[in-house]
């Protein structure tokens, strides 16, 4: 973008402009301008940092144009943004599982013994064993010359007319180097300084020294006794930890349990799952292939017929998963539990629904193959719906049909699940709703 100088005058609503190119005119108001001048008409639109720019040529019949074009998506967006998430954890857990999370969290924080009691003692053990050393103390003696008289003179060279570096208080004590004649050379600061033998007298200090070698091997095979301790804490931890659920598998029961894996094998048949996280409204679709608002999605990490929230839960039927980028779902024949890091919740199934939608989603990824493509448009439309010309780069993109299912419940569930396969979930989450109508109806919740 190229820097110019102009200046100009407003008369009423015009303003005159003169500038290097010549004399122009505008009229208009902020944000909203026309200008007439010597390289031609302009229409400028912008404000806040949002600028539109269109070059008209007026000397020719059919009316052409060039386009300068810098859109931030803050301002083709509204400002209100629904968030999809569960929130408020700690408060989804209803009545009627407080007792049952309350056992879980709490044998989930039990330290597991045979870790703790059985397999770190061994390994300390081991490694005791392999850095064995046995130690040996020694008597070592040393000769110091220790000064008896006050102010001695500790010299660079052994001369009385050697350099004097310090002057040594009564009862000073120096680790001797050697001896040479009168003099003798102690070590001093990391050097040799020398003293006059008159001025102190040599005297022997003892002293131990720890002395280690590597000693005879000492045998492995007493490690053995831990591992019956580790078998016999690990089962005891088992029992100790363990939160049964057991099912009475009768022919109701029975009916039950086989309609539910039924219908989440074929939720599990879709050839795409996404988890919904965020949607936003748009001030002027035609940016956004004319979509009214815009949509994050990331694709479900794993769908699971048979997973548990964790190894405590020892249960005699299959529990179907949903792994959330948030948040995991288990679905038991009478309750959902809820996983979050290492936290836990459940909420009985008449505590909760899940509604099911058909949506028509602008496809712009690669679309699943079991998806159905109702419709086309363009990434950038005009006013009637159709292509934008003003765009070289406008890809047509397919309108697809998918199924929405929005899990909520009162106590702060709030999360979307989005299938490429139309009606991809509404087996299995009618019956989920049913089974809630069920325990509603009949107020059996606390017999579950």
């Amino acid at each position: 973008m190229g820097l110019f100088i102009r200046k100009s005058k407003k008369i009423g609503p015009f303003r005159l402009n003169l500038s290097k190119s010549g004399l122009g005119v505008s009229v208009g108001v902020a944000g909203a301008r026309v200008s007439v001048g010597p390289n031609g008409t302009f229409v400028h639109m912008g404000k806040n940092g949002l600028s539109y720019r269109k070059k008209l040529n007026t000397k020719s019949k059919k009316q052409k144009f060039t386009e300068e074009v810098n859109l931030n998506e803050l301002f083709t967006l509204s400002p209100q943004k629904t968030i999809i998430t569960t929130t408020n954890f700690d408060g989804i857990t209803d009545v009627d599982s407080e007792d049952f999370i309350q056992t879980l969290s709490q044998n989930d924080k039990k330290l597991f013994l045979y870790k703790w009691l059985g397999i770190l003692p061994l390994v300390l053990a081991f490694a005791y064993i392999l850095n064995y050393n046995e130690v040996e103390y020694k008597t070592e003696i040393t000769e110091k010359f220790q000064i008896s008289t006050e102010g001695a003179n500790l010299r660079k060279e052994p001369s009385r007319k050697g350099n004097v570096i310090q002057i040594a208080k009564k009862y000073d004590e120096f680790l001797i180097n050697s001896i040479e004649g009168n003099w003798v050379a102690v070590e001093h600061e990391h050097s040799i300084s020398y003293l006059h033998k008159s001025v102190g007298e040599v005297v022997k200090v003892s002293h131990q020294v720890e002395s280690f070698f590597q000693g005879d091997k000492l045998p492995l095979y007493p490690l053995l006794g831990f591992i019956p301790l580790i078998i016999g804490l690990a089962i005891y931890d088992g029992r100790r930890k363990r939160v049964d659920i057991y099912y009475s598998m009768d022919d109701e029961f029975n009916q039950l349990y086989s309609y539910q894996k039924e219908y989440f094998k074929e939720f599990q048949a879709n050839r795409k799952v996404w988890q919904k996280k965020t949607s936003q409204r748009v001030r002027d679709s035609k940016y956004h292939a004319g979509a009214s608002s815009l949509v994050k999605r990331i694709k479900v990490s794993k769908i699971a017929s048979d997973s548990l929230p964790t190894p405590l839960i020892k249960t005699n039927v299959e529990i179907p998963h949903i792994a959330l980028s948030n948040i995991d779902l288990y679905f038991f024949p009478e309750r959902l539990i809820l996983k979050r890091n290492k936290k836990y919740a459940a909420v009985f199934y008449k505590n909760m629904e899940i509604n099911p939608s058909l949506i028509r989603f602008i496809e712009d990824e690669r679309v699943p193959r079991d998806a159905s493509v109702v419709d086309q448009t363009w990434q950038y439309v005009n006013k009637s719906g159709g292509r934008d010309k003003r765009f070289k780069s406008n890809r047509q993109l397919p309108i697809c049909q998918y199924s929405e299912y929005h899990l909520v419940c009162k106590n702060g569930i709030d999360e979307v699940i989005m299938t490429s396969r139309a009606g991809g979930m509404d087996k299995f989450s009618k019956f989920i709703n049913v089974i809630g109508d069920y325990q509603l109806k009949f107020e059996i919740g606390n017999e579950w």
